[in-house]
């Protein structure tokens, strides 16, 4: 299942041209009936030697990434899709704050007319409540709309990230063998430092080949996106080429994670490219707990929670970004249910007591 790759190396073949050109010159001997004139010969001009200038050594080339390695139709359909995926998401948000705050006065609403209720006495109170009632249904019917405003809006970034991966997992296969294992090289030895942050075995990561990558697999009924896998007694961690493609965005700087800042409501505030990165840093840490003999899914999983925000520093993240990389991706990843336990949670059976903070963010589990 998993195929080998080898490295290509390229020649460059430089040549050199030279000229030359010479030239001469005849002079005529003057005569008189008197005498012959002498004549003077010109001393030689000295030729002078100029020493060559010193070569300048050749700019290195930068070594390749992933995402240079993509073709240019690749990379700006991306480019497009990031933009259209994070506008959906702003909306999303926007319309998610209005529904809190709308739905905090109607509840405030309702607590007042149940009040009013009791203490009618007369026909002009009556109509005063009439008025408010009146006024609370509308409310409602606001409120309402709002809820489907959120809901085609959820719909639609779910339909945009799913586009979103389908597009990049098709561009990532068309990226030659050896071309994508030089281009991941950089990315699976940072891989390999951080996920030694968090274990205590020294792991061997790396990136599966577009072409030959298991990507999905099928657990209760549907379809799951297979992030990575170790065989068990294994060191080596195999990582999906989307997560390889995030952790590489992560560590050439062209995403940041600083959204999980961001506390999100139904949803989580980072859209595409930002949340794969935020889920990247999180397999590197769940898969670090497999190399170390842990099997079960679940306590894997928790103790990939905990240990997260030491794994932010070795990609450059921030210490206030890096601590809720756990809080955040357990809030807003979907997970088969053998993932979850109810013994991961503060004071309980998983906990390492050593995390900056546990999931206070509502789950979609």
């Amino acid at each position: 299942m998993i195929a080998r790759t080898a490295l290509a190396a390229l020649a460059l073949v430089l040549g050199a041209v030279g000229c030359a050109g010479g030239g001469s010159t005849q002079t005529t001997p003057v005569a008189t009936t008197i005498a012959t004139k002498a004549t003077t010969t010109t001393p030689p001009t000295p030729i002078t030697t100029v020493p060559p200038e010193p070569a300048v050594p050749p700019t290195p080339a930068e070594p390749p990434t992933i995402l240079t390695s993509l073709d240019p139709p690749c990379r700006e359909g991306l480019v497009s899709r990031d933009t259209a995926d994070h506008a959906s998401l702003v909306l999303l948000l926007a319309t998610e704050g209005q529904l809190v705050t709308t739905r905090a006065r109607v509840q405030a609403l309702r607590s007042g007319l149940e009040g009013d209720r009791g203490a009618i006495t007369n026909n002009d109170q009556v109509a005063t409540f009439n008025a408010h009632v009146d006024a609370f249904n509308a409310r409602v019917r606001h409120l309402n709309r709002l809820a489907a405003s959120a809901a085609r809006a959820s719909r639609r970034l779910s339909r945009l990230e799913t586009q979103r991966h389908k597009f990049l997992s098709g561009c990532l296969k068309r990226i030659p063998t050896a071309a994508w294992s030089e281009a991941a090289r950089a990315t699976e030895l940072a891989a390999e430092q951080a996920a030694r942050s968090v274990g205590r075995r020294d792991p061997i990561v790396t990136c599966e080949p577009p072409r030959y990558a298991q990507t999905s697999v099928r657990n209760h009924g549907r379809t799951w996106d297979l992030y990575g896998f170790v065989w068990a007694g294994s060191n080596v961690i195999h990582l999906s080429p989307v997560e390889c493609f995030a952790l590489d965005q992560i560590r050439t700087r062209a995403v940041s994670v600083d959204c999980v800042r961001q506390r999100p409501l139904s949803t989580g505030a980072c859209p595409g490219a930002e949340a794969d990165a935020a889920n990247a840093l999180i397999t590197i840490a769940h898969e670090q707990q497999h190399v170390d003999g842990i099997l079960n899914e679940a306590h894997a999983e928790c103790q990939a929670f905990q240990l997260a925000f030491r794994i932010g520093p070795e990609f450059g993240i921030a210490p206030a970004s890096a601590r809720l990389l756990g809080p955040y991706t357990h809030a807003t990843i979907t997970q088969p249910p053998e993932y979850r336990s109810k013994r991961c949670g503060p004071k309980k059976a998983w906990d390492l007591h050593e995390a900056p903070g546990w999931p206070r963010y509502r789950s979609r589990a």
